[in-house]
């Protein structure tokens, strides 16, 4: 089903700037630091407008704080503009906190989300540390050949870590296991949450093949893993991931009946569609206007199976489209 272009600009027009693209070192773990502790390396931007981020996936190693499933925080600090953790390991006064998020900890060598606060960085180079509360952290040996990651955006050299926030002793070469989540202008969509279990598991949304939210052109998403063929789906879409009527997302929908199951996207419109296989999808056509360029969209289904729970209804996981170019 195809929603049109003009009441999709107009709740487009609405929203707010946030990141959108990636970079990723490695999640081979190998070593490891209990809670509190930090990983530190460098990030220098290249992005000529600076970059927005967003957040990380993290490796957790469960053995040695919380466990899988535990609820833990990111806390993110960097140096000034042109600074470095070189030589800043453990002097606390030139680290500036900017940003915390919270996740929980999946299965060590996996990626664990971790929404944080936005926060921008100007072109330059900065020292950064990410302090993990809660969890612990896994991470790798430097060996030079893994130190460096790059793309046409932003350059990351590892690293470091401290035993405690920024406490002694120090550990390098150290190397970050992660994905640092940004936006630096072109078009991009990331899932997160997870859906809950109907009868054929969990439905999944994602990005249709090669679909981008990009300016002037469509933009499609697939609700997969669904019960049944012709089952109806109805997607949500709204431009807040934080805050429903009050309430802090995700909400539980186990109060109304369906256990298991979380809200992750405070909806502004709702768009029926229904399923020709066991996949459903809904295309929406993005205005080529340049004022939406940054702008984001949260999306998450709900699926109607008759008697999995009181209101018969299960939903997805969520995602966030970010427009650009």
């Amino acid at each position: 089903m195809r929603l049109p272009s003009l009441s999709f600009a107009a709740l487009c027009l609405s929203v707010g700037l946030a990141p959108a693209q990636s970079i990723t070192t490695l999640y081979a773990g190998g070593n490891s630091g209990t809670t509190t502790w930090t990983n530190q390396f460098d990030v220098t931007v290249l992005s000529p407008n600076g970059l927005v981020i967003v957040a990380f996936d993290v490796n957790c190693e469960n053995t040695r704080a919380g466990g899988v499933g535990s609820p833990f925080t990111l806390d993110v600090w960097v140096t000034q503009v042109g600074g470095t953790y070189v030589g800043n390991e453990i002097n606390a006064n030139a680290w500036t906190h900017v940003a915390t998020g919270s996740g929980v900890s999946g299965p060590i060598g996996t990626p664990t989300r971790v929404d944080v606060s936005d926060f921008v960085l100007a072109p330059g180079s900065y020292g950064m540390a990410l302090e993990y509360n809660g969890t612990a952290m896994a991470y790798t040996n430097g060996n030079g050949a893994n130190q460096t990651y790059s793309n046409a955006d932003v350059r990351l050299d590892l690293g470091a870590s401290t035993t405690g926030r920024f406490g002694a002793p120090v550990y390098s070469p150290r190397v970050w296991n992660g994905t640092l989540y940004y936006f630096a202008g072109t078009a991009f969509f990331l899932p997160f949450g997870e859906g809950c279990a109907g009868s054929a598991g969990r439905p999944t949304l994602a990005a249709g093949a090669g679909s981008r939210p990009a300016l002037g052109g469509s933009f499609t998403v697939d609700i997969g893993n669904l019960p049944g063929i012709g089952v109806p789906v109805l997607v949500a879409i709204g431009y807040s991931n934080t805050m429903w009527g009050g309430n802090p997302l995700p909400f539980d929908l186990g109060v109304l009946g369906m256990t298991g199951c979380r809200l992750y996207v405070a909806p502004e419109v709702a768009v029926p569609t229904a399923s020709p296989t066991t996949t459903a999808s809904l295309t929406v056509n993005i205005p080529n206007i340049p004022l939406l360029a940054g702008r984001q969209l949260q999306y998450q289904a709900f699926v109607v199976e008759p008697g999995i729970n009181p209101l018969s209804l299960i939903v997805s996981n969520a995602g966030t489209a970010w427009l650009g170019n």
